[in-house]
């Protein structure tokens, strides 16, 4: 790795304009990343750093239901979520009841969900929403989402439950790595790939632990995302770290491509997680320049975008970017290569502190994103010929991405003052260009009339 003050010019041109070679199954999803809603720390703790939340509330975490799921799917359709591509709905370790039917079939809580997963996933459907639910490959999964006893994992069962998800109209299902079955990683997720590739039904199939980081080839064959580090928790000291591993994960190749799978950050802490308290209050782990960092790291790269709190209750800071069209259509692009660590800044003798990373877009245009990762602040400079010759000493038109301004031009490369924890997202042209955008989804029927515009 280089030192402070040396930049890394390497495989640059190659992984900006070649895509690795992905052997991911080609069964017709995954052509962009996924973009939607996660249970995991919505109306929870979600085991934020000390402080943040009162200690009796506790690091709890996962609590779902049929009505809180289709509460946040309504949400999502009227503050606008959903017609930028925020169109799924998942649960995590939380729905399934802690017991298999006399036939050994998973089935979900009834108290959670009374009429059983496929009446979720219905109901959803009618409103324009993909779902997804989780297992483990173990014979145990890693919570009890806040329930006594233990919720069984899929380990000796993986064809019945891809067959059980498969016709409840899953269209995503992660898989975790816990309980005590779990010698081999790679044959459990293999078997389980093939168990849900046998139901003939498209399902995404997100792996979550189980392996070293970043994720070792295999994933590509099997799966249509895999995580490139641990669990995302709100906390800076948790993002930096997943930074970090996305930069080693593109550097072998492992970020992900438009040939159908995805290096996956984990879900997304915007905003902050919730306060235990079974409202829609956030009690935030991180800072809104710290949200901004997070957002732009794993909308460069083109991780999915699975945000985990309560989009009932849009902060400031998760209008100006989940609802930042220009910011979204940089992740999907998917003509282009995800974006990389390119060099670092001459701005201190430490290592990993002035950060450079970069991505040519489709359109001939590029972003560039001046990243700060040290706790005091820096003047940075993104140098142009980072990203190729075409680029270099080229006099430029800069856009700011998270403000959505106009700051001119730039000659040769571009410099910006940043706090601690900050970037400088940007999108360059050689000439003048309009915004980036993405299209509209449009809404169903039964949304339409959900939010009274039939």
């Amino acid at each position: 790795r280089a030192r402070a003050g040396m930049r890394v010019y390497g495989l640059v041109g190659a992984v900006l304009l070649v895509a690795p070679s992905v052997l991911a199954y080609p069964n017709g999803i995954a052509q962009r990343p996924a973009m939607g809603w996660n249970t995991w720390c919505t109306e929870a703790t979600c085991d934020q750093p000390a402080g943040v939340v009162p200690p009796h509330q506790g690091s709890m975490h996962d609590v779902c239901n049929h009505a809180e799921m289709m509460s946040v799917a309504r949400a999502m359709l009227e503050n606008g979520m959903y017609e930028l591509g925020f169109a799924a709905a998942h649960a995590d370790d939380c729905w399934a009841a802690t017991g298999r039917d006399a036939h050994g079939n998973l089935f979900a809580d009834p108290n959670r969900f009374p009429s059983g997963w496929s009446g979720l996933a219905s109901d959803l459907r009618a409103i324009g929403f993909t779902n997804g639910l989780y297992t483990s490959t173990g014979n145990t999964t890693c919570s009890s989402g806040q329930r006594n006893g233990t919720v069984p994992g899929s380990a000796g069962h993986y064809a019945q439950d891809a067959a059980s998800f498969a016709s409840w109209g899953v269209d995503y299902v992660k898989i975790d790595f816990c309980g005590d079955d779990e010698p081999n990683a790679k044959a459990q997720h293999t078997a389980f790939s093939h168990g849900l590739n046998a139901t003939g039904r498209p399902v995404w199939l997100e792996l979550c632990r189980g392996y070293d980081y970043p994720p070792p080839p295999y994933t590509q064959e099997v799966a249509q995302s895999a995580r490139i580090g641990g669990d995302h928790s709100d906390s800076w000291i948790n993002t930096l770290g997943l930074i970090e591993l996305m930069a080693i994960a593109a550097d072998t190749g492992l970020s992900g491509t438009a040939q159908g799978y995805w290096g996956y950050g984990d879900v997304l802490m915007t905003g902050g997680a919730g306060c235990g308290t079974n409202t829609t209050e956030h009690c935030p782990g991180m800072s809104d320049i710290e949200y901004e960092t997070e957002f732009a790291m794993w909308t460069i790269t083109s991780s999915p975008l699975i945000v985990a709190t309560d989009l009932r209750n849009m902060t400031a800071v998760m209008k100006k970017l989940l609802l930042n069209p220009e910011i979204i259509a940089v992740n999907q692009d998917v003509a282009s290569p995800p974006g990389r660590r390119l060099g670092f800044g001459n701005c201190s003798w430490l290592p990993l502190v002035c950060q450079l990373w970069g991505r040519k877009m489709s359109d001939g245009t590029a972003v560039i994103v001046l990243y700060n990762a040290d706790a005091t602040a820096h003047d940075i400079t993104f140098d142009f010929d980072l990203l190729g010759d075409s680029w270099a000493g080229q006099t430029v038109f800069v856009r700011d991405l998270i403000e959505r301004t106009d700051d001119g031009k730039a000659s040769g490369s571009l410099s910006a003052s940043l706090a601690p924890h900050a970037v400088k997202y940007a999108r360059i042209s050689l000439d003048p260009v309009a915004p980036l955008d993405v299209p509209r989804r449009p809404l169903t029927d039964a949304a339409k009339l959900l939010l009274g515009r039939a």
